[in-house]
Protein backbone atom coordinates (compact mmCIF):
# COMPACT_ATOMS: atom_id res chain seq x y z
CA UNK A 1 0.00 0.00 0.00
CA UNK A 2 1.49 3.43 -0.95
CA UNK A 3 2.52 5.64 1.96
CA UNK A 4 -0.11 8.26 1.04
CA UNK A 5 -2.88 5.64 1.18
CA UNK A 6 -1.94 4.22 4.58
CA UNK A 7 -4.23 5.23 7.47
CA UNK A 8 -2.58 7.57 9.93
CA UNK A 9 -2.30 6.77 13.61
CA UNK A 10 -3.51 10.00 15.19
CA UNK A 11 -3.98 8.50 18.65
CA UNK A 12 -1.43 10.95 20.09
CA UNK A 13 -4.09 13.63 19.57
CA UNK A 14 -6.66 11.64 21.57
CA UNK A 15 -5.16 12.40 24.95
CA UNK A 16 -7.61 14.44 27.04
CA UNK A 17 -6.44 18.04 26.72
CA UNK A 18 -8.97 19.58 29.09
CA UNK A 19 -6.14 20.73 31.32
CA UNK A 20 -4.36 22.44 28.44
CA UNK A 21 -4.93 26.04 27.45
CA UNK A 22 -7.87 26.67 25.13
CA UNK A 23 -5.56 27.84 22.36
CA UNK A 24 -3.39 24.72 22.47
CA UNK A 25 -6.36 22.36 22.76
CA UNK A 26 -8.05 23.99 19.74
CA UNK A 27 -4.86 23.81 17.68
CA UNK A 28 -4.44 20.09 18.42
CA UNK A 29 -8.08 19.33 17.58
CA UNK A 30 -7.84 21.27 14.32
CA UNK A 31 -4.69 19.45 13.26
CA UNK A 32 -6.20 16.08 14.14
CA UNK A 33 -9.26 16.78 11.96
CA UNK A 34 -7.07 17.80 9.03
CA UNK A 35 -4.87 14.71 9.33
CA UNK A 36 -7.86 12.39 9.64
CA UNK A 37 -9.58 13.95 6.63
CA UNK A 38 -6.61 14.59 4.35
CA UNK A 39 -3.68 12.63 5.77
CA UNK A 40 -0.23 14.09 5.33
CA UNK A 41 -1.06 15.02 1.76
CA UNK A 42 -0.09 13.54 -1.58
CA UNK A 43 3.59 13.51 -2.42
CA UNK A 44 4.67 15.34 -5.57
CA UNK A 45 4.83 13.04 -8.57
CA UNK A 46 8.16 12.04 -10.07
CA UNK A 47 7.25 14.14 -13.09
CA UNK A 48 6.62 17.21 -10.93
CA UNK A 49 9.89 16.74 -9.05
CA UNK A 50 11.89 16.25 -12.24
CA UNK A 51 10.29 19.24 -13.94
CA UNK A 52 10.89 21.55 -10.97
CA UNK A 53 14.48 20.35 -10.59
CA UNK A 54 15.18 21.03 -14.25
CA UNK A 55 13.67 24.50 -13.95
CA UNK A 56 15.79 25.23 -10.88
CA UNK A 57 18.99 24.41 -12.76
CA UNK A 58 17.93 26.52 -15.75
CA UNK A 59 17.51 29.58 -13.56
CA UNK A 60 20.53 31.78 -13.05
CA UNK A 61 21.84 31.50 -9.49
CA UNK A 62 20.53 34.87 -8.31
CA UNK A 63 17.00 34.23 -9.56
CA UNK A 64 17.03 30.73 -8.08
CA UNK A 65 18.19 32.17 -4.77
CA UNK A 66 15.28 34.62 -4.77
CA UNK A 67 12.83 31.75 -5.26
CA UNK A 68 14.39 29.93 -2.30
CA UNK A 69 14.28 33.06 -0.13
CA UNK A 70 10.60 33.50 -1.02
CA UNK A 71 10.03 29.89 -0.03
CA UNK A 72 11.84 30.26 3.31
CA UNK A 73 9.83 33.37 4.14
CA UNK A 74 6.63 31.48 3.39
CA UNK A 75 7.74 28.48 5.46
CA UNK A 76 8.66 30.67 8.44
CA UNK A 77 5.31 32.46 8.31
CA UNK A 78 3.20 29.31 7.98
CA UNK A 79 5.14 26.98 10.28
CA UNK A 80 7.17 29.15 12.67
CA UNK A 81 7.68 26.20 15.04
CA UNK A 82 10.06 24.52 12.55
CA UNK A 83 13.74 24.69 13.45
CA UNK A 84 16.52 26.46 11.47
CA UNK A 85 14.73 29.78 11.11
CA UNK A 86 18.13 31.40 10.39
CA UNK A 87 18.88 29.24 7.35
CA UNK A 88 18.16 32.12 4.94
CA UNK A 89 21.38 33.77 6.21
CA UNK A 90 23.24 31.05 4.35
CA UNK A 91 21.99 32.62 1.13
CA UNK A 92 23.28 36.12 1.89
CA UNK A 93 25.70 37.74 -0.55
CA UNK A 94 28.47 37.76 2.07
CA UNK A 95 28.24 34.02 2.63
CA UNK A 96 27.93 33.17 -1.04
CA UNK A 97 30.90 35.36 -1.92
CA UNK A 98 32.98 33.19 0.41
CA UNK A 99 31.81 30.04 -1.39
CA UNK A 100 33.78 28.65 -4.31
CA UNK A 101 30.70 28.77 -6.50
CA UNK A 102 27.07 29.82 -6.59
CA UNK A 103 26.22 26.30 -7.71
CA UNK A 104 25.19 25.42 -4.14
CA UNK A 105 22.04 27.45 -4.76
CA UNK A 106 20.71 24.92 -7.26
CA UNK A 107 21.51 22.06 -4.89
CA UNK A 108 19.60 23.80 -2.09
CA UNK A 109 16.57 24.11 -4.37
CA UNK A 110 16.82 20.44 -5.35
CA UNK A 111 16.88 19.30 -1.73
CA UNK A 112 13.81 21.37 -0.86
CA UNK A 113 11.96 19.91 -3.83
CA UNK A 114 12.65 16.34 -2.71
CA UNK A 115 12.21 16.70 1.06
CA UNK A 116 10.68 20.08 1.87
CA UNK A 117 13.87 21.15 3.65
CA UNK A 118 17.43 22.25 2.85
CA UNK A 119 20.17 19.62 2.78
CA UNK A 120 22.27 18.63 5.79
CA UNK A 121 25.32 20.58 4.64
CA UNK A 122 23.32 23.80 4.55
CA UNK A 123 21.62 22.91 7.85
CA UNK A 124 24.97 22.32 9.52
CA UNK A 125 26.24 25.66 8.26
CA UNK A 126 23.10 27.32 9.61
CA UNK A 127 23.81 25.88 13.06
CA UNK A 128 27.07 27.82 12.98
CA UNK A 129 24.99 31.01 12.69
CA UNK A 130 22.91 29.92 15.69
CA UNK A 131 26.05 29.31 17.73
CA UNK A 132 27.65 32.62 16.75
CA UNK A 133 24.56 34.60 17.75
CA UNK A 134 24.38 32.88 21.12
CA UNK A 135 28.08 33.42 21.83
CA UNK A 136 27.85 37.07 20.77
CA UNK A 137 25.26 37.65 23.50
CA UNK A 138 27.14 35.93 26.33
CA UNK A 139 27.29 38.98 28.59
CA UNK A 140 28.87 37.18 31.52
CA UNK A 141 31.94 35.82 29.76
CA UNK A 142 32.52 39.03 27.81
CA UNK A 143 32.02 41.74 30.40
CA UNK A 144 31.83 40.81 34.04
CA UNK A 145 35.12 38.91 34.47
CA UNK A 146 37.04 41.71 32.75
CA UNK A 147 35.44 44.29 34.99
CA UNK A 148 36.18 42.27 38.10
CA UNK A 149 39.80 41.80 37.09
CA UNK A 150 40.08 45.53 36.57
CA UNK A 151 38.76 46.15 40.09
CA UNK A 152 41.37 43.80 41.48
CA UNK A 153 44.12 45.56 39.54
CA UNK A 154 43.04 48.94 40.87
CA UNK A 155 42.96 47.56 44.39
CA UNK A 156 46.52 46.28 44.16
CA UNK A 157 47.80 49.58 42.81
CA UNK A 158 45.93 51.84 45.22
CA UNK A 159 46.39 50.09 48.57
CA UNK A 160 48.88 48.01 50.45
CA UNK A 161 49.28 44.47 48.97
CA UNK A 162 48.13 42.84 52.24
CA UNK A 163 45.03 45.02 52.31
CA UNK A 164 44.27 44.01 48.73
CA UNK A 165 43.99 40.32 49.64
CA UNK A 166 40.32 40.80 50.58
CA UNK A 167 39.29 42.32 47.21
CA UNK A 168 41.45 39.74 45.40
CA UNK A 169 39.72 36.82 47.10
CA UNK A 170 36.34 38.38 46.49
CA UNK A 171 37.20 38.77 42.84
CA UNK A 172 38.42 35.18 42.64
CA UNK A 173 35.18 33.86 44.10
CA UNK A 174 33.14 36.15 41.87
CA UNK A 175 35.07 35.01 38.80
CA UNK A 176 34.49 31.42 39.79
CA UNK A 177 30.76 32.02 40.18
CA UNK A 178 30.48 33.88 36.90
CA UNK A 179 32.61 31.24 35.18
CA UNK A 180 30.22 28.56 36.38
CA UNK A 181 27.24 30.61 35.22
CA UNK A 182 28.77 31.08 31.78
CA UNK A 183 29.59 27.36 31.63
CA UNK A 184 25.99 26.45 32.48
CA UNK A 185 24.71 28.75 29.73
CA UNK A 186 27.12 27.23 27.24
CA UNK A 187 26.07 23.68 28.19
CA UNK A 188 22.41 24.60 27.75
CA UNK A 189 23.23 26.09 24.36
CA UNK A 190 24.96 22.89 23.24
CA UNK A 191 21.86 20.91 24.14
CA UNK A 192 19.73 23.43 22.25
CA UNK A 193 21.86 23.12 19.11
CA UNK A 194 21.62 19.32 19.27
CA UNK A 195 17.83 19.55 19.53
CA UNK A 196 17.60 22.03 16.64
CA UNK A 197 19.53 19.77 14.29
CA UNK A 198 17.76 16.61 15.48
CA UNK A 199 14.38 18.21 14.79
CA UNK A 200 15.47 19.37 11.34
CA UNK A 201 16.89 15.95 10.43
CA UNK A 202 13.84 14.02 11.62
CA UNK A 203 11.43 16.29 9.74
CA UNK A 204 13.49 16.19 6.55
CA UNK A 205 13.52 12.38 6.70
CA UNK A 206 9.90 11.97 7.70
CA UNK A 207 10.83 10.40 11.03
CA UNK A 208 9.11 10.59 14.42
CA UNK A 209 11.81 10.37 17.11
CA UNK A 210 10.99 10.24 20.79
CA UNK A 211 12.36 12.63 23.38
CA UNK A 212 13.94 9.77 25.31
CA UNK A 213 15.84 8.65 22.20
CA UNK A 214 17.33 12.10 21.69
CA UNK A 215 18.49 12.46 25.28
CA UNK A 216 19.98 8.94 25.37
CA UNK A 217 21.73 9.48 22.04
CA UNK A 218 23.56 12.69 22.90
CA UNK A 219 24.05 12.88 26.65
CA UNK A 220 25.68 10.81 29.37
CA UNK A 221 23.96 11.53 32.65
CA UNK A 222 26.92 10.17 34.62
CA UNK A 223 29.40 12.58 33.01
CA UNK A 224 27.95 15.80 34.31
CA UNK A 225 26.01 16.45 31.11
CA UNK A 226 22.80 17.28 32.94
CA UNK A 227 22.85 20.87 31.71
CA UNK A 228 23.23 19.78 28.09
CA UNK A 229 20.39 17.29 28.43
CA UNK A 230 18.21 19.94 30.04
CA UNK A 231 19.03 22.42 27.28
CA UNK A 232 17.85 19.80 24.78
CA UNK A 233 14.76 18.98 26.81
CA UNK A 234 13.71 22.60 27.28
CA UNK A 235 14.12 23.38 23.56
CA UNK A 236 12.07 20.35 22.49
CA UNK A 237 9.36 21.11 25.06
CA UNK A 238 9.00 24.70 23.88
CA UNK A 239 8.94 23.57 20.25
CA UNK A 240 6.21 20.95 20.71
CA UNK A 241 4.22 23.56 22.62
CA UNK A 242 4.17 25.58 19.39
CA UNK A 243 6.65 28.26 20.44
CA UNK A 244 8.14 29.81 17.26
CA UNK A 245 11.75 28.86 16.53
CA UNK A 246 12.81 32.51 16.58
CA UNK A 247 11.30 32.98 20.05
CA UNK A 248 13.09 29.90 21.39
CA UNK A 249 16.38 31.12 19.98
CA UNK A 250 15.89 34.59 21.47
CA UNK A 251 15.33 33.06 24.90
CA UNK A 252 18.57 31.07 24.74
CA UNK A 253 20.41 34.05 23.29
CA UNK A 254 19.32 36.56 25.94
CA UNK A 255 19.65 34.29 28.98
CA UNK A 256 22.78 35.20 30.95
CA UNK A 257 22.74 31.90 32.81
CA UNK A 258 20.16 29.30 33.70
CA UNK A 259 21.54 29.44 37.25
CA UNK A 260 20.44 33.06 37.72
CA UNK A 261 16.93 34.15 38.67
CA UNK A 262 14.41 35.78 36.36
CA UNK A 263 16.04 34.65 33.11
CA UNK A 264 14.20 34.75 29.74
CA UNK A 265 14.56 31.04 28.98
CA UNK A 266 13.35 29.84 32.36
CA UNK A 267 10.52 32.38 32.41
CA UNK A 268 9.38 31.24 28.96
CA UNK A 269 9.51 27.58 29.98
CA UNK A 270 7.51 28.09 33.18
CA UNK A 271 4.92 30.15 31.33
CA UNK A 272 4.49 27.50 28.62
CA UNK A 273 4.34 24.60 31.07
CA UNK A 274 1.42 26.36 32.72
CA UNK A 275 -0.54 25.92 29.47
CA UNK A 276 -0.48 22.14 30.00
CA UNK A 277 -0.84 22.36 33.77
CA UNK A 278 2.55 20.82 34.64
CA UNK A 279 5.54 22.13 36.56
CA UNK A 280 9.24 21.42 36.84
CA UNK A 281 11.45 21.07 39.91
CA UNK A 282 14.24 23.01 38.18
CA UNK A 283 15.67 20.39 35.83
CA UNK A 284 13.09 19.41 33.24
CA UNK A 285 15.25 16.60 31.85
CA UNK A 286 15.54 14.98 35.28
CA UNK A 287 11.80 15.39 35.86
CA UNK A 288 11.11 13.77 32.49
CA UNK A 289 13.42 10.82 33.20
CA UNK A 290 11.76 10.23 36.56
CA UNK A 291 8.30 10.49 35.03
CA UNK A 292 9.27 8.07 32.25
CA UNK A 293 10.43 5.52 34.81
CA UNK A 294 7.44 5.98 37.08
CA UNK A 295 4.79 6.48 34.43
CA UNK A 296 4.20 10.08 35.49
CA UNK A 297 1.91 12.54 33.72
CA UNK A 298 4.78 14.84 32.70
CA UNK A 299 6.30 12.19 30.42
CA UNK A 300 2.92 11.11 29.07
CA UNK A 301 1.91 14.65 28.16
CA UNK A 302 5.23 15.61 26.58
CA UNK A 303 5.54 12.31 24.68
CA UNK A 304 2.05 12.79 23.24
CA UNK A 305 2.81 16.37 22.22
CA UNK A 306 6.11 15.25 20.68
CA UNK A 307 4.30 12.62 18.56
CA UNK A 308 1.71 15.21 17.48
CA UNK A 309 4.46 17.62 16.48
CA UNK A 310 6.32 15.20 14.21
CA UNK A 311 3.16 13.75 12.69
CA UNK A 312 2.01 17.24 11.78
CA UNK A 313 5.55 17.93 10.56
CA UNK A 314 5.17 15.24 7.89
CA UNK A 315 2.25 17.16 6.45
CA UNK A 316 4.20 20.43 6.67
CA UNK A 317 7.04 18.83 4.73
CA UNK A 318 4.68 17.78 1.93
CA UNK A 319 3.20 21.26 1.73
CA UNK A 320 6.72 22.69 1.59
CA UNK A 321 7.66 20.47 -1.34
CA UNK A 322 4.62 21.60 -3.29
CA UNK A 323 5.27 25.25 -2.44
CA UNK A 324 8.87 25.08 -3.68
CA UNK A 325 7.74 23.37 -6.87
CA UNK A 326 5.11 26.07 -7.39
CA UNK A 327 7.64 28.88 -6.90
CA UNK A 328 10.08 27.32 -9.35
CA UNK A 329 7.63 26.51 -12.12
CA UNK A 330 5.51 29.67 -12.11
CA UNK A 331 5.94 31.83 -15.21
CA UNK A 332 7.88 29.05 -16.95
CA UNK A 333 7.91 30.74 -20.30
CA UNK A 334 9.95 33.73 -19.13
CA UNK A 335 12.50 32.19 -16.79
CA UNK A 336 16.04 33.57 -17.24
CA UNK A 337 18.59 30.91 -18.04
CA UNK A 338 22.23 30.43 -17.13
CA UNK A 339 24.47 32.22 -19.63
Amino acid sequence: MPLDAQPLDTSCFDRPWENASVSLANTLKKRQRILEQHGIGAAPTEEEIQKATERAHKLNALECRQRIVDFLRWQTSTTPELSLHLVSKRLDDKVLNESPSLSIIHEVASRIITSGFVGEETATASLFDFQQEIEAHDRISQCRPLALLAVTGVAYCAIHPLAAIGPALATAFALQAHGAASWARREYSIGYLHETFDTYRALSRGESPTIAEGIAKHFNWDRNERYRADGYMVARTLRILDVPSSEIHKAYETTASVDLKNQPLINLLVKRLETINVTTSGCLAADYRDATTNGGDLAKVLDALNSCYFLWGKRSARLSQHRMIELLTKGEGVLPTVS
